[in-house]
């Protein structure tokens, strides 16, 4: 993990370990589009994968509900 001021940047296994899901998870929800908002750093499919620690958090307040009834 990475800290640029007052931000955290979280490589793909930090990421997953802080969403609790396995490793694989977000690199298969990087393909669909399905996932928590990430940064390529540098050119080419080879580049680095990077997720800012808040667009974790937001991405899982998408998932909060009152009431299981809230669910679809």
């Amino acid at each position: 993990m990475a800290d640029c001021g007052s931000e955290q940047w979280l490589d793909t296994k930090e990421a997953a370990q802080r969403i609790r899901l396995e490793p694989k998870t977000p690199q298969e929800m990087r393909v669909a589009g399905t996932g928590p908002k990430l940064y390529k750093l540098g050119p080419g499919r080879n580049a680095c994968v990077v997720y800012r620690s808040s667009d974790l958090t937001a991405w899982i307040e998408g998932f909060g509900y009152r009431s299981t009834s809230e669910h679809k």
